[in-house]
């Protein structure tokens, strides 16, 4: 609004300017005419017919010419209507001195002779113009301002009508343009409101290939992100609280039976105390994996890189484990092919390795093997883990990399798992800029691959 208030007093004042150029040219032209008049009648006393000379002077048109005197007395008169009547007037008076005199005269308020004078009009106003002449006297013309005013109004009112159509068009496109420019926004505005309001399910439209929908794909890409860390977060806030409260439940009810056991036997008292005991080990698995993974999800606490020999950190992991396995009856072979050394983080990869070895002894019964290999291919170490298990069902193994997920929940919970052990496995490696992935076949084993960049 601030701009086309400025447009239309910029054209109000360009027309105003418009019109006093136009008027002033015309003062100078009827000023010229005068002179140029003078000129050609200075010798006016010697003429033979003066008022035939006067009417036949080029340019007239509308105007009066008048011959006077050096009294002021009208000695000849084109429009023959005051011839031998005195003009006292500033401008007359002025011309007999020797010097040009304009003047502005209106119909209304003037003596009668004026009235024949000046010309009649809606305004009826005229400019005097006033020469003296080099062998006496002085010449008066007199042009009616009316034309000028008329054609003056109409040319203003014709700019001012195409300055106010200009105004409008202006107006109109601006308004289509804001509009087109501010209802992405608006829309997108709306989705944020939505978003805040908790309505996770809120989109913003994509409309054409500008800035505008390039926004709202990002804005609709970060939503659905929020979505599935806000969805994550509960799943995860409820499989903990699940997690955590089996323990707990199993523990009260081992403690009520002994609080109200009367009298105590020893032996059923130490086998409980035993159970709470391993039901406590479980809960500090449970709690000391979640501590790790909130650890890692924590951007505030970078993880802590350096150099590391990886085939020391597997080497080291299998020996480890290998009682383990022992104890189970179960083979286990590891070939390190390539000595390889890059940046990370030991005791988080040694984690890696233990869960993976771990996972494999586990589900792999009596009788079993499993196989490790680390080699080097181009710039990756890759670190292959094969058992002949139980194996995984194939719409299981998109899920076992989410936290709490189990294939098989009596197993898992027989021996021991939480269900975030390959969580933080996935979680680690990719800290490591590396990937995991699995195939498996069920009753036949599974086999876990491990990329990750060398130095």
């Amino acid at each position: 609004m601030i701009a086309v208030g400025a447009f239309v007093t910029l054209c109000v004042y360009m027309l105003r300017q418009a019109g006093n150029y136009m008027l002033e040219a015309k003062i100078r032209e009827e000023q010229s005419r005068t002179l140029e008049y003078a000129q050609q009648l200075k010798n006016w006393r010697s003429g033979v017919s003066l008022w035939r000379d006067m009417t036949d002077m080029p340019g007239l048109g509308q105007g009066r010419a008048l011959i006077l005197d050096e009294m002021g007395v009208v000695q000849a008169d084109s429009g023959s209507k005051i011839d031998g009547r005195r003009l006292a007037t500033s401008e007359v008076a002025q011309a007999l001195a020797g010097e040009s005199a304009l003047g502005w005269y209106a119909d209304s308020g003037q003596p009668t002779y004026w009235r024949l004078l000046i010309s009649s009009g809606e305004l009826g106003l005229s400019i005097l113009y006033a020469a003296p002449l080099s062998s006496g006297g002085a010449l008066v013309y007199i042009s009616p301002a009316d034309p000028l005013y008329k054609d003056l109004f109409w040319f203003q009112m014709r700019a001012l009508l195409l300055a106010l159509v200009a105004v409008t068009a202006v107006c109109v496109l601006t308004a289509f343009l804001m509009r087109r420019f501010t209802r992405p926004v608006d829309r997108l505005s709306e989705g944020i409101a939505k978003i805040t309001g908790g309505d996770m399910k809120a989109r913003v439209e994509v409309k054409g290939n500008n800035e505008f929908s390039e926004l709202a794909k990002a804005f609709n890409d970060m939503v659905e992100n929020l979505e599935t860390l806000n969805n994550t977060r509960n799943q995860f806030v409820s499989d903990a609280s699940h997690e955590l409260k089996t323990p707990l439940s199993t523990m009260k009810i081992l403690i009520e039976t002994l609080l109200y056991q009367d009298p105590m036997d020893t032996a059923l008292a130490k086998e409980f105390l035993g159970d709470i005991n391993k039901e406590i080990d479980r809960l500090s698995v449970i709690i000391g994996d979640l501590l790790t993974l909130v650890h890692m999800d924590s951007s505030d606490t970078p993880m802590k890189m350096s150099e590391v020999q990886l085939s020391d950190v597997v080497s080291d992991t299998v020996s480890r484990l290998l009682p383990l396995a022992r104890e189970k009856g179960i083979e286990m072979n590891c070939l390190i092919r390539d000595q390889i050394t890059m940046t990370g983080n030991a005791t988080k990869l040694s984690q890696v390795f233990y869960n993976l070895i771990d996972n494999a002894i586990k589900y792999t019964p009596r009788g079993g093997q499993v196989r490790m290999e680390l080699s080097r291919t181009g710039k990756k170490a890759i670190f292959r883990i094969t058992d002949n298990g139980v194996g995984i069902p194939a719409q299981d193994r998109d899920l076992i990399f989410t936290r709490f997920y189990r294939v098989d929940k009596t197993r898992a919970r027989e021996t021991g798992g939480t269900g975030l052990g390959l969580a933080i496995v996935k979680q680690v490696v990719r800290q490591h800029k590396g990937d995991v992935y699995v195939k498996s076949e069920e009753g036949k084993g599974s086999t876990f691959t491990v990329e990750l960049p060398c130095a």
